[in-house]
C-alpha cells in the first residue's frame, strides 16, 4: 500500500510535516538519507510537539496491514529506554486529519520496537494498524514530543502492507 525509502526530498514532500509547538521540524538528511527531528537549539533542548504524517491510504476491503520502518535515536545519552522517555517517541493512525492535527481522532499505535543503540538502525518490527481504521483516508504518523530531553529521531524505508 505505501512503501517509501524517505532517502530523498521527492520522497519526504510526499509526507505531511506539522508543528504543534517549537521552532523545529521534521526535515530530510541528505547525509543519511532519512528524515529526522530532534528539539535541540543554541545548545539546549527546547519544548517541541511536531507530528510527520503519511500520505492517506486507501486500506477498504484489507483484513489486516502493518506498517514497518527503520529507525534510530541518538546520541547515546538521550537513547529511550524507560517508559517515559519512550512515550516521547510515538506512532499514531487516524481516518479523518485534514490539516489540523488537534482536531483529527487518533489512536496510538503499540508494539514500536526501540533500538538501545546510539545512531543504531533497527526495525520497527510488524506494527498492526486496527481493523476499525482499515478504511479510506488512513494516515500514519510519528508524533516526537519533548520538554527537557531530546534525542534526535530518525526514520526510514516507511512500508504500510
Amino acid at each position: 500500500v505505501l512503501n517509501e525509502t524517505l532517502g530523498n526530498q521527492a520522497s519526504f514532500d510526499k509526507f505531511t510535516a506539522v508543528s504543534v509547538s517549537g521552532d523545529q521540524v521534521w526535515t530530510f538528511d541528505a547525509q543519511y538519507s532519512c528524515v529526522k527531528m530532534n528539539g535541540y537549539a543554541n545548545g539546549a533542548t527546547v519544548a517541541n510537539e511536531d507530528w510527520f504524517i503519511t500520505p492517506a491510504m486507501d486500506l477498504s476491503g484489507k483484513t489486516a496491514a502493518t506498517l514497518t520502518f527503520n529507525h534510530a535515536f541518538g546520541p547515546a545519552a538521550q537513547v529511550p529506554t524507560t517508559e517515559a522517555t519512550k512515550a516521547q517517541y510515538t506512532i499514531w493512525v487516524s481516518n479523518d486529519f485534514d490539516k489540523d492535527v488537534k482536531a483529527a481522532t487518533w489512536t496510538e499505535l503499540k508494539g514500536m520496537v526501540y533500538g538501545t543503540t546510539a545512531w543504531g538502525w533497527v526495525s520497527s518490527g510488524d506494527i498492526a494498524i486496527p481493523a476499525e481504521n482499515l478504511k479510506a483516508n488512513c494516515r500514519i504518523a510519528w508524533k516526537y514530543v519533548c520538554e527537557d530531553v531530546s534525542a534526535t529521531w530518525e526514520i526510514k524505508e516507511v512500508i504500510v502492507k
